[in-house]
């Protein structure tokens, strides 16, 4: 039966494929516009991108290895940062009522919107980048990790309690592992919203002229839709591998986790 829905699952998976990519076909030819090319046109172009490179010289997978870098280091600081912060305000008031009304007042504003004050602060180059990403990944993690500790079983804690547990035992045993399935998901938050705020943050200028992002705005203004149209779908196909990768995890870590299955 569990090979009968993966074989389904398969199924309908290429089956969306294929109706989009016929869809696509189907409407570029209609409209016959040169800022909406065929898959065809896209996938030569992916071909020449990987293999020739751009007029600078890089190939696709320069310009990936060097988005994926930058994300990494914005994530780490973010990770370092924002679950121990989100520890400490989560289990202690005082702390709470003093960090609140800093990161209520800051995590409105879009991490875009400091694009300009980064680069005044740090120039157009990895710091910048990395910063970008910080703020974008930061506050989904910070926020969950607070969540997760206020959402922790009073009836767990009473009972380590009573058994004798000290404040450390209490939350190295009961309350870290029973909130790092709502961490981890935080974390999951935080690498897509930090991954888009990337990609914004190559498009406002970048030497070398390395990134996805830079790529599809540098293909837009010489004119050459097909590569952007690639550079994209490489931005999309980046995103959701990273996404799975923290489910695949995820899956691994709590399998003691139920699946809902309604039908």
């Amino acid at each position: 039966m569990m090979n009968f829905f993966r074989f389904e699952r398969v199924i309908y998976t290429l089956s969306s494929i294929a109706i989009a990519l016929i869809f696509w076909h189907v409407v570029s030819y209609i409209l016959s516009i040169a800022y909406i090319p065929s898959p065809i046109a896209v996938a030569i172009a992916f071909m020449r991108l990987s293999v020739e490179g751009d007029v600078f010289g890089y190939t696709l997978f320069h310009h990936s290895v060097a988005s994926l870098i930058r994300i990494a280091i914005g994530l780490f600081f973010a990770v370092i940062i924002g679950i121990p912060l989100g520890i400490i305000i989560g289990l202690s008031e005082r702390v709470s009522y003093f960090v609140s009304p800093i990161v209520e007042v800051i995590r409105p504003i879009s991490p875009i919107a400091w694009i300009p004050f980064s680069i005044i602060l740090f120039g157009i180059g990895l710091t910048s980048h990395a910063f970008i990403i910080w703020l974008g990944a930061f506050f989904p993690i910070l926020l969950n990790t607070y969540a997760s500790m206020k959402g922790t079983s009073q009836t767990f804690v009473e009972v380590v309690k009573s058994m004798g547990a000290s404040n450390l035992q209490t939350i190295r045993y009961v309350i870290l592992p029973g909130s790092l399935p709502d961490i981890i998901t935080g974390f999951r938050i935080g690498v897509g919203v930090g991954w888009m705020c990337l990609i914004a943050s190559e498009m406002v200028g970048q030497y070398p002229p390395l990134g996805l992002g830079f790529l599809v705005l540098f293909m837009a203004e010489i004119g050459r839709y097909p590569s952007m149209i690639a550079g994209m779908l490489t931005i999309g196909f980046f995103g959701i591998l990273l996404n799975y990768i923290i489910l695949f995890l995820e899956k691994k870590l709590f399998k003691w986790r139920e699946k809902i299955e309604v039908y």
